[in-house]
């Protein structure tokens, strides 16, 4: 079990802004302005690493599995607790030009541990600004090239990709933009791995939306 601070910085409380001072005040026992703790760039809690900046996945929308985030603002120890000072974004949609969410700050704190921030996903996200707005990346910190993205197994595939609609755009694209390079493919193997891909896709395709037509029959049927 690993749980080590990386870059730290001893501050006082009176220092951290008042909201943040605010939310350790109900937090921690004990607290006046002279007592200090310790802020740190990054943290390694057993297999996960948390990096101020990153996003976490905090909760799904049932209906159409959209995700929320949470947006890493401090990581601070004060005796042997780990704090985590984390404002909640709010997810306006997902943009398929990017492949990416498009999220809102809402200058909403509040502390977490770290283990309430990977019941969903265990891996922190990249959030970056374009055109004055914010983007989280679903793919963040993995290293997509052309390749990894021609080869993407259709398991990787689902589990990002939740709904079956974002499925079926996701294979239209990726057949679209791999087409003419396995046309032209010298290398005949990957050619025909690439063929095989997309026909198991489209046949998991087929049957998911079959079963999706039978749920809406069944639901219009009056009793």
């Amino acid at each position: 079990m690993i749980r080590e601070g990386y870059s730290a910085t001893e501050k006082h409380i009176y220092t951290l802004p008042a909201d943040v001072r605010k939310l350790l005040q109900e937090k921690v026992a004990h607290f006046d302005d002279t007592i200090t703790i310790m802020e740190y760039q990054r943290l390694q809690f057993d297999h996960v690493m948390f990096i101020r900046g990153s996003v976490f996945v905090n909760n799904l929308v049932e209906e159409e599995e959209i995700p929320s985030f949470l947006y890493m603002i401090f990581i601070l120890k004060f005796a042997d607790d780990w704090l985590l000072i984390v404002e909640q974004l709010n997810t306006v949609a997902f943009n398929e030009s990017y492949w990416s969410y498009e999220v809102e700050h809402t200058h909403l704190l509040s502390i977490n541990l770290p283990n309430e921030l990977i019941h969903l996903l265990p891996k922190g996200l990249d959030i970056y600004e374009l055109n004055e707005k914010s983007y989280v990346n679903i793919f963040s910190r993995e290293d997509i090239d052309g390749e990894t993205l021609f080869n993407l197994p259709q398991s990787i595939m689902y589990e990002i990709i939740k709904t079956i609609k974002e499925r079926v755009r996701f294979l239209a694209e990726h057949r679209a933009l791999f087409h003419d390079t396995t046309c032209n493919n010298s290398d005949p193997i990957a050619s025909e791995k690439y063929i095989d891909n997309s026909l198991d896709n489209n046949s998991q395709q087929v049957i998911e939306q079959r079963n999706t037509n039978q749920l809406t029959t069944m639901s219009t049927i009056t009793f």
